[in-house]
């Protein structure tokens, strides 16, 4: 039965209730099969454009916005299950004199070659490496003490030292460093 609603009836008021496309009976086989087409096709883009609005595009990480909504989710999580979460902050040292120094290219697979050293280093799926700024990082760890914490962030330092990118503008090293900074919320 066609609806009525506000003086408009047939396809228009139903699609004014909210689906996508309407087909009118009687069917036509290649018609329905292109309108599923459609509407899958349509759903794969909305889904990767979802995906693609909460990536770094330099690093392939998490951005600042997946960050919020994880460390939020996380928090909540862990508040009413009574179990600890921490959050690790990392900084690349001296950041700012590497972009002096260094060409965008160079500064460019600086950060992503940090970031990969640090998702190495959350080695747990429930573990979340994001970058949060232009030289910045956080993991969000679920279930982590913050003795394990520290563990996992001493790992994510130690990782991005091994990567022995050189720093000539570092008042630490002669290669890239992070700062790092730890806090738990324990159950």
């Amino acid at each position: 039965a066609l609806v009525k609603k506000g003086g408009l009836s047939g396809p228009v008021a139903v699609l004014n209730l909210g689906p996508v496309d309407l087909i009118r009976k009687p069917f036509n086989a290649a018609q329905v099969t292109a309108r599923i087409d459609t509407q899958l096709k349509l759903k794969r883009l909305s889904d990767d454009l979802r995906r693609l609005s909460r990536i770094d595009g330099l690093t392939g990480l998490a951005n600042d916005r997946a960050f919020d909504e994880a460390l939020a989710r996380e928090l909540l999580r862990a508040a009413e299950a009574r179990q600890a979460v921490s959050l690790v902050l990392l900084e690349v040292d001296f950041f700012q004199s590497f972009e002096a120094l260094y060409d965008r290219k160079a500064t460019d697979a600086c950060l992503a070659s940090v970031g990969e050293a640090l998702l190495q280093s959350a080695r747990r799926p429930g573990d979340l490496v994001a970058r949060v700024g232009r030289d910045r990082f956080a993991m969000v760890l679920p279930d982590t003490s913050s003795n394990d914490a520290l563990h996992v962030a001493n790992r994510g330092l130690r990782a991005v030292e091994s990567l022995d990118i050189g720093h000539q503008g570092s008042a630490v090293s002669r290669h890239v460093t992070c700062s790092a900074g730890v806090a738990c919320l324990d159950a």
